[in-house]
């Protein structure tokens, strides 16, 4: 599941849900339908008294063969706009283990990837560097200077993946004021995408 959380003038946010559906290995039996046409997912309960069903909406949904690039099609390119113009954005993977975060996300890259299998985080990347050139094209005085930080959390743990020295107990985060605030973690400046992926 990916979700995007896109904030908007005057410190109104939305969030919209986006889930994919994970192909399912040979020996698992389905036990939901998704509906595309309608984002929605019909999840089956068997039980001794019989059986029903329950159906969630969603904002998009993905099935089993839906490609990368798709999916940074339908949710990202607005979301990298209204960054550009200085609102702030986040998508982030949520599921199980096993469920294709990491292949979704693409934190997980290595020069034997395909072009097909690049995921969110490196499109968007350089779909911001992108946008960048763009900007810069279009207001010659316009500087901008791009800083990541790489945070996992898990187990409620935050671990700061570009620094995995720094102890957990020294980072936080925190909300105030509807603005997520992150203290302990570090920043680097980097040019290009190249040197965020290295």
């Amino acid at each position: 599941m990916t979700e995007t959380i896109e904030e908007k003038e005057g410190n109104e946010s939305y969030m919209q849900v986006a889930i994919r559906i994970k192909p399912l290995d040979e020996n698992k039996k389905a036990c939901l339908q998704y509906i595309t046409e309608s984002n929605q997912i019909v999840i089956n309960k068997e039980h001794n008294s019989g059986s029903s069903k329950r159906t969630f909406s969603f904002d998009y949904i993905f099935g089993p063969s839906t490609t990368q690039e798709t999916i940074y099609n339908k949710l990202c390119p607005s979301l990298i706009n209204n960054f550009l113009d200085g609102i702030n954005i986040t998508v982030f993977a949520y599921g199980q283990t096993g469920t294709g975060k990491t292949y979704t996300m693409g934190s997980e890259t290595s020069s034997l990837n395909s072009k097909e299998s690049v995921g969110i985080i490196p499109r968007v990347i350089q779909g911001v560097y992108n946008g960048i050139e763009n900007k810069k094209t279009e207001l010659n005085e316009m500087e901008y200077v791009v800083k990541i930080m790489f945070i996992e959390i898990y187990q409620e743990q935050l671990r700061d993946l570009l620094h995995p020295d720094t102890p957990s107990k020294d980072i936080n985060i925190w909300e105030n004021n509807n603005t997520i605030t992150i203290s302990g973690i570090q920043e680097e400046v980097v040019n290009n995408l190249d040197e965020i992926l290295k």
